[in-house]
Parts: C-alpha cells; structure tokens; sequence
C-alpha cells in the first residue's frame, strides 16, 4: 500500500470574489508520477496552496516523519536567486559526489553551452533556463518535485531526454513528481491521471484507465496523446484488441 505524501481533504479558497475550490479532497501517494491536466481548473492554484501550505492539506514525509518535506514548484518562467549558474547551485547545501549528481550533470548535458557552469544565467534562452531550473531543483534533492509548465519551450526531442534523466532520479531518489502540462504526450509518463474542470477533479485513476476513456476527454475539451488517439481508431476498426500507450508494442503486436 502506497503512502501519501500531500493529502488535501475539503479544501475550499476564494480569490477576491471568485470561489477557485469548494471543497476538494486528493491524495499523492509518495514516489508517484502525477499529472494535471484541464484547462482554466485552477491546476497552478492547487500547486501553490500546496507549496505554501494550507490548514487542510496534510504532508508526510516519508523519509523521516519528524521532518518538513522539502518542495520544489517549478514554473514557465521560473526566478532563479543568483546571476550566474555555479552561483544558483552554491547557494544550496547538497551533497556533491553522491549518485544524484549524475543527474544533474545528465540535465546541463542537454544545454549547448560547453562551459555552463560559468554563464550568466540571463544569456540563456528561455528553453535553456527551464532544463537549469529543474537541474538545480534535483541538486535539492526534493522530496516532492512540482512542474508547472515548467518544460513548455523545451523541442519534444530534449524534452523526451529530460523526462528521461528526472523518471532515473525519481528511481533512486523515491521523489514524487505532479506535472502540470498542456502537451497530451506527458501523459504518458504518468502513475496517474487527474483531470480538473472549473476547480473541480472531475475524474483521476491510473495512466490506462483514464486515457481509455475516450468520454472524458471530449467533456473536457482534452486530447489524448497521438498513440492512444491511433491505437483507439485501429481497434475501433478491429485492427488491434485495446488501446495502447506505448508506441514500440503497438508496432510490435500489429507486426506479428
């Protein structure tokens, strides 16, 4: 049995006169991958209540429950304390030498700047500066990692690389992840699914049940990534016997 590591029970919070949630309740299990997704829901909302903290959300730490867990919201453009790169990762005391340095050099890698540790961070393209942000947020060595966006103007080839490297680092770390994104092919990647609709979780279950249900995307004006999209039309004319979300098995089965 999993454990939660944010548990929000009956959360209600107003901006000015505009009612955001009335009275949500969700669990994170720890070292799962989630993702938000609907739009105008109040996904970015629920990330900085859970940030901050709120009167009806619960946190565990599931590494030692006598300590504070350690969170990191990343945002599109996420403001980084330092001017130059070395500068933004002196700031914080991690453990250097350990496995999880790894990752983060894996995650500079990506950048194309062979001497990055000692830019500026403000000559970096805004692509450039999202893959720092969540480098110097792996250098935290955060218990749970949020991502608001926060990989938007990253080419779907670096972006594939850094899921890569951060579902490693998840691994070996046990750190929970809550993606919030607009691209269908995050959810691929996902433990589970959430949907929200106008402050409300209109449905959430694991990866395979939610994107089978062709239903609830439509309601909610969302689109599934293009492998389930293709698979769903192949069985629809016999061509396969479900839906897949994984495009090597698809060509795999069909090919057999």
């Amino acid at each position: 049995m999993h454990e939660a590591i944010v548990s929000i029970s009956e959360l209600d919070f107003k901006y000015k006169d505009t009612k955001i949630f009335d009275k949500i309740s969700l669990s994170i299990n720890n070292n799962s991958w989630n993702t938000l997704i609907g739009d105008n829901s109040g996904k970015s909302t629920l990330l900085e209540l859970i940030n901050k903290g709120n009167k009806n959300i619960i946190y565990n730490n599931p590494v030692n429950n006598t300590k504070k867990i350690k969170i990191v919201l990343l945002t599109q453009y996420y403001r980084f304390k330092k001017t130059k790169v070395l500068s933004e990762f002196d700031q914080y005391n991690s453990i250097v030498g350990t496995p999880n340095f790894k990752y983060v050099t894996k995650l500079l890698g990506l950048i194309d700047n062979n001497d990055i540790l000692n830019q500026k961070i403000a000559n970096l393209d805004v692509a450039d500066r999202q893959i720092l942000a969540l480098a110097v947020a792996l250098y935290r060595i955060p218990n749970l990692i949020m991502l608001d966006n926060a990989l938007s103007y990253v080419d779907r080839n670096r972006k594939n690389k850094v899921f890569k490297i951060l579902k490693g680092y998840k691994k070996v770390n046990k750190t929970t992840i809550i993606n919030v994104s607009t691209d269908p092919e995050d959810l691929l990647l996902s433990d589970r699914i959430i949907i929200m609709n106008k402050g409300k979780i209109v449905f959430s279950g694991g990866k395979q049940q939610v994107l089978e249900n062709e239903k609830i995307f439509k309601k909610n004006n969302l689109i599934r990534p293009f492998i389930v999209e293709l698979s769903s039309k192949l069985k629809y004319y016999e061509l396969t016997e479900g839906i897949y979300t994984n495009e090597d098995k698809l060509v795999n089965d069909i090919w057999k």
